[in-house]
């Protein structure tokens, strides 16, 4: 008996002793038995190139026989059962490819790209889209972006753009821009400017300039 045409079947065995990515599958329109190792169906295969992929146990796939002799099972492709597309909305405008610790999503109604990989130390994600690219590691960041970089990993942070590079740690900050140089732990700070330097712990002061020394605001002043 012949048997053309597509079929539904399910995986049963994905481990494939000759590494050629076939699958033994059961057909109950065929077979109350699993066929025979059903050879893959691929877009592009060749001496090591190709597209390799391989469905789960229990995925849905739809399988064909060669010349209609079920003997010779072709899986052609799979689908899904209810509940089990990764797209989550399935909308034509988002395209996904997904494994068990891996996703890379493409998005054309918000023209953006993430990459999402599940290590054992936790998720790690790469997104790019329209305000830029960010990685994401944990708690830890780094986004780039057309107005600078800004990077993240509590307590830390810094920001570097066009107007000046900002260095945060808990309570201690520093700020460079183009005219200013400024430090700050708590009460302690010192800011320095071509024309000046001040430096302040609470209510203690000193004040530079090229022709003077003010200290504690005119307490005392050296010329």
């Amino acid at each position: 008996m012949t048997y053309y045409g597509k079929y539904r079947g399910k995986v049963v065995n994905n481990l494939d002793p000759l590494m050629l990515g076939r699958l033994i599958v059961e057909v109950p329109a065929v077979s109350e038995m699993p066929l025979s190792w059903a050879m893959p169906c691929v877009p592009y295969a060749g001496s090591g190139v190709g597209f390799f992929a391989l469905p789960p146990i229990t995925a849905n796939v739809w399988v064909e026989f060669e010349g209609g002799d079920p003997n010779y099972p072709i899986w052609s492709g799979c689908f899904w059962g209810d509940g089990q597309v990764p797209a989550k909305p399935a909308v034509p405008t988002t395209k996904i490819l997904k494994t068990d610790t891996a996703k890379l999503e493409f998005n054309d109604l918000l023209t953006s790209i993430s990459l999402e990989v599940l290590t054992p130390s936790g998720p790690v994600k790469l997104e790019q889209g329209p305000d830029g690219i960010q990685l994401t590691i944990g708690s830890t960041s780094l986004k780039l972006t057309l107005q600078g970089v800004d990077a993240s990993s509590p307590p830390s942070t810094l920001s570097v753009g066009p107007e000046g590079i900002s260095l945060k740690n808990a309570s201690a900050a520093a700020d460079i821009t183009p005219s200013n140089v400024s430090l700050k732990n708590g009460a302690a700070s010192i800011g320095i400017t071509p024309a000046s330097i001040d430096i302040k712990n609470g209510a203690a002061s000193v004040a530079l300039s090229p022709a003077s020394v003010n200290l504690n605001n005119g307490a005392l002043e050296v010329m």
